[in-house]
């Protein structure tokens, strides 16, 4: 964690950005603490995917809790509770990928789905 005057960072400011690239994290003090810190968009990344799975996290604890006035006994088990984090990280990638394919059809999908089930139709 590198500290830089507001006017060194002006005069060297892209080499201040490629360190930052590399994964330093770079602070600028200012005025009344109104500080300002710079980060690769990869580290910030990082940092917000921790923090939605420690808010989802949270919402599972709270339902794990909530209810359950005898706290000896939980509510879900650890499989149940890793299922969770585990869908709701499937979740997280899908929300970066397209939705479906260019090809996609409802209709093929719906049909080969019924041909699954029950065979094919004459």
């Amino acid at each position: 964690m590198l500290s830089v005057k507001p006017a060194e960072m002006r005069s060297k400011q892209k080499e201040y950005f490629e360190k930052a690239y590399d994964g330093e994290t770079i602070i600028v003090p200012r005025p009344k603490s109104r500080n300002v810190v710079i980060l690769s968009e990869k580290k910030y990344n990082e940092i917000m995917q921790a923090i939605r799975i420690l808010k989802y996290a949270s919402l599972i604890n709270t339902e794990l809790t909530e209810g359950n006035s005898d706290n000896s006994q939980p509510i879900f088990s650890n499989e149940e509770v890793e299922k969770k984090m585990s869908a709701y990280l499937r979740m997280e990638k899908r929300k970066k990928e397209k939705p479906f394919p260019d090809d996609y059809d409802p209709k093929k999908v719906r049909a080969q789905a019924m041909e699954d089930k029950y065979g094919r139709f004459a």
